[in-house]
This record gives structure tokens, sequence and C-alpha cells, in this order.
């Protein structure tokens, strides 16, 4: 019998380490980043429950404990949820010097600009930038994707087919 029967896939097992290390990293960044200027106190403040709720979703899932998917989705949905925010705040902040697309735009490329800075200059920020910046939401919003998936995979297409099994059982 395989030891590891209970413990999921190899995809699996990648998310679960995909959340606890994260978030470990995400965790460590955010602490590094303190204290903070006053302007971004409650922005910078919202981050600290949502990576505690990631920590946790992590040590969960690297235990593989009941329910860690539920937790890592909650985890990963705040973070993306926030991060679309922070963006669409800079948006409404652009908007009123810029049209729509330009505004839209705007956020990405000051990004953009600065990982190009922080790279040519090997300034020592560059690694945390790019990972709060890039990094970390991309692997949120892919967990988020697959987690939904894994959560949802029990709910769509087993039903006909074991309506379709039934019916062609006949009584005995």
């Amino acid at each position: 019998m395989n030891e590891h029967a209970g413990r999921g896939t190899d995809w699996e097992r990648m998310a679960r380490l995909s959340v606890l290390s994260s978030w470990i990293i995400f965790a460590v960044l955010l602490a590094q980043s303190f204290p903070i200027e006053h302007s971004r106190v409650i922005s910078h403040l919202l981050w600290v429950p949502i990576t505690l709720l990631g920590l946790v979703a992590g040590i969960w899932a690297a235990f593989s404990w009941p329910r860690w998917k539920v937790l890592a989705l909650a985890a990963a949905g705040a973070f993306v949820v926030h991060w679309i925010f922070r963006i669409a705040g800079s948006v409404a902040m652009w908007l009123d010097l810029d049209p729509f697309l330009k505004a839209l735009a705007q956020p990405f490329i000051i990004r953009w600009a600065a990982l190009e800075h922080y790279a040519k200059d090997l300034n020592p920020w560059f690694v945390s930038f790019a990972f709060n910046e890039v990094v970390m939401p991309l692997l949120q919003a892919v967990l988020v994707v697959y987690l939904l998936r894994l959560l949802t995979a029990g709910s769509r297409g087993d039903a006909p087919q074991a309506a379709r099994l039934n019916r062609n059982v006949g009584p005995s």
C-alpha cells in the first residue's frame, strides 16, 4: 500500500508547499517593512490579518489537516482582492489626470519602471519588490483558481455520471 495514499496528487503537494512557502516569505518581507510612513499605515496594516490567515493555512496545508484548502483559498482570495483594490485605488487616482485606458495602465507602468530601476542598480529591494508586486499576486491568483477547481471537483460531472450508472444497472 502506498504510504502517501491520502496525501493527494503531485499538484496538490506542490500547492501545499506553495501555500506555506509563499506566506512565510511574505510574512518575513512584511515584518521587514515596518516602520512605515504615516500615509500608508491603514493599507499596510490590512496585510497583517491576511498574512496571519495565510500562515495558518500554510501550516494546515503542510500537515494536510482537514479544511486546509478552504483556509488557503480564503487567504489567497483575500490577498488577490486586497491587491486588486490597491490597483483600483491607484487607477482612481490616475483617472483625475488621464483617460481610462491610460489610467488603467499607469499602476503597471510604474511597477514595471520600479522593477527595471531596482534591477539595474542591483538594489537589494529588487527581490522584495518583485516578490510582493509580481510573484505573490500571480501565485495567489493561480492558487485561487486551482483550489476552486479542487474544492468543486466533486460537484461537476459526477452527478450525471452516477445517474447514468444507476440507470444502466437494472433490478436484480
